[in-house]
């Protein structure tokens, strides 16, 4: 529905879906080529994220804490 990760972000606000670079838990997190769930934001600007195929491994669902303003966000 939304495409290739990478490629959400701009088609979520196309379809009229709020979006930002201000991470919030339950939002999507897009990165190039990438989507996550934001799990928690913390106040040192990372975010922990919920992701598969990251560096958990492919078919596997992992968890990492990342740099939030590496991210675009659909809420």
């Amino acid at each position: 529905m939304l495409g290739n990760g990478g490629q959400w972000v701009a088609n979520a606000a196309a379809r009229g879906y709020s979006t930002g670079s201000t991470p919030r838990p339950g939002a999507i997190a897009e990165m190039p080529g990438h989507v996550a769930v934001v799990e928690s934001v913390n106040g040192d600007g990372t975010i922990v994220i919920s992701e598969m195929n990251g560096p958990a491994g492919f078919g596997v669902v992992g968890t990492r804490t990342d740099a939030a303003s590496k991210y675009r966000y659909i809420y």
